[in-house]
């Protein structure tokens, strides 16, 4: 990736007026990739399992970029992947491709999922909840839930940083969850489940003041995606992803799987956008 500048460190009187150049050249890089596509997208991937926090998602991401998918660690993380080995035959394409999809990537935990699925999912994932003891939401509590989780803070621009919470799910979500898992998180299901995150989402925006519509399911109007959710703004869509995990997955022995996962969603979005080559 280039901004077809050269830079030559000897013209620079200091190193930090010649990191202060290149930092510029590539915040005007990522501004242009924005112009290039016809409505700005961004991407997140959503991880909605067990695990009350981001876990390993933390080493997948900036240290500094709230979620922000980190190309490096995502390769060294699934290294003997085919998506893994694709990518790195295009490391270029791959830099390219988060920065213009601005992608990310946030774990869902029981304590937001749970509820969001007792208020809005299927009648048979409700009735089952109900069954379960667990009861039902006001549009007020999936809010607070909503925003009290990553997904939240990245929709209302915060950053962890500043608003961290910390803690785990009541035993009554936790337990919810794992006997929705048992079920099985199947293609169908899925759908099912995607079409109640974008009714809480919807009641989110109109809580928080949000100016945005929800879709799921949907193509896009301005390109061929069709995205689990997708949040349109006036200048601007969010494309949110989701995958429906068993178990506190958010865990190191799942690096690798989590790191392939987000780079099949990369590779998926790169072709469909037209970027990818193949």
């Amino acid at each position: 990736m280039s901004t077809g500048v050269l830079r030559n460190p000897s013209g620079f009187t200091s190193l930090g007026g010649f990191l202060r150049e290149i930092s510029d050249d590539f915040a005007k890089l990522v501004t242009s990739m924005h112009r290039e596509m016809r409505k700005p997208l961004r991407l997140a991937i959503i991880f909605a399992s067990e695990s009350s926090d981001a876990g390993i998602l933390t080493h997948l991401t900036s240290s500094n970029q709230f979620g922000l998918l980190d190309g490096s660690a995502l390769l060294d993380s699934s290294p003997d992947s085919e998506v893994g080995k694709w990518w790195k035959a295009r490391r270029g394409l791959l830099t390219s491709t988060i920065v213009r999809l601005d992608a990310r990537a946030f774990s869902l935990p029981p304590s937001a999922s749970v509820g969001i699925l007792r208020r809005y999912g299927p009648e048979e994932v409700k009735g089952n909840l109900n069954s379960l003891g667990v009861r039902l939401p006001g549009d007020s509590v999936v809010t607070r839930n909503i925003e009290r989780c990553d997904l939240g803070k990245y929709l209302l621009g915060q950053s962890k940083a500043i608003l961290e919470t910390k803690g785990t799910p009541t035993t009554t979500s936790l337990l919810a969850f794992q006997y929705l898992a048992e079920s099985g998180f199947t293609a169908g299901r899925g759908k099912a489940l995607n079409y109640a995150l974008a009714e809480a989402l919807t009641a989110f925006a109109s809580a928080q003041g949000l100016s945005f519509t929800t879709m799921a399911e949907k193509k896009l109007d301005f390109c061929p995606l069709i995205p689990d959710n997708s949040l349109n703004f006036e200048k601007e869509a969010i494309c949110l992803e989701y995958t429906w995990r068993a178990s506190d997955f958010m865990v190191a022995k799942n690096r690798g799987n989590i790191a392939a996962y987000c780079l099949r969603k990369l590779r998926n979005y790169s072709r469909e956008l037209g970027w990818a080559p193949e």
